[in-house]
């Protein structure tokens, strides 16, 4: 699924925070945020690789956490920005 999202999107999966553990909630979402520190979004394949890390999404997105570019590149590509702070 990586290789995939590499290819039409031309970008990497970020690299997991140190000390992140993606069996737990907070994890997931420290990686999802780092995704868009280190890419400005995601693929939706990616974010939906893993039933966590698409919930950890979601809550971010509601939180206000992670917030919708303005400009939205063609699907599958997610665009996002980081509120102030984060």
């Amino acid at each position: 699924m990586k290789d995939y999202a590499i290819h039409i999107c031309g970008v990497r999966e970020a690299d997991r925070p140190k000390g992140a553990n993606l069996a737990t909630a907070k994890g997931n979402q420290e990686h999802v945020i780092e995704q868009v520190r280190q890419y400005g979004g995601f693929t939706v394949f990616w974010v939906t690789d893993t039933q966590k890390r698409a919930e950890a999404a979601t809550r971010l997105q509601e939180a206000g956490v992670i917030l919708p570019a303005e400009k939205q590149a063609p699907f599958p590509w997610c665009a996002y920005t980081l509120a102030e702070g984060v």
